[in-house]
């Protein structure tokens, strides 16, 4: 398990997933929601702009773009969710069928990182 979410994305350019995929190792996820929900940071204000229209976009809900967000990486990242709701883990299931855009994908990793990937 590696920490890893939209608003932790370092092991996207730390190699840890590079690797992982090399060798073929499954990779889990624990906080796949990050700090999103938890602090009012500019990151999350910049990632608020960008997620709320794909809300409306993709009839889903932050945390279910989030979940999304993870598991459209090709790595294909298992978000861990820390839940016992039965009314939430309804919810992460059904981020699995939310079909993301590579461009929103890119829009959202823009919006966490703070600046344009080059």
């Amino acid at each position: 398990q590696i920490e890893c979410s939209l608003s932790y994305e370092i092991p996207l350019f730390n190699g840890i997933l590079d690797y992982l995929k090399t060798e073929n190792i499954g990779v889990m996820s624990w906080s796949p929601l990050g700090l999103y929900f938890k602090l009012d940071t500019q990151k999350k204000r910049r990632i608020t702009k960008i997620i709320n229209p794909l809300c409306e976009k993709y009839s889903s809900s932050e945390a279910q773009l989030l979940l999304a967000w993870l598991l459209y990486h090709p790595s294909k990242i298992y978000p861990v969710v820390g839940t016992t709701s039965s009314e939430r883990l309804k919810k992460a299931i059904e981020a699995t069928e939310i079909n993301l855009d590579l461009t929103d994908w890119f829009l959202l990793l823009e919006a966490s990182m703070g600046k344009p990937l080059p």
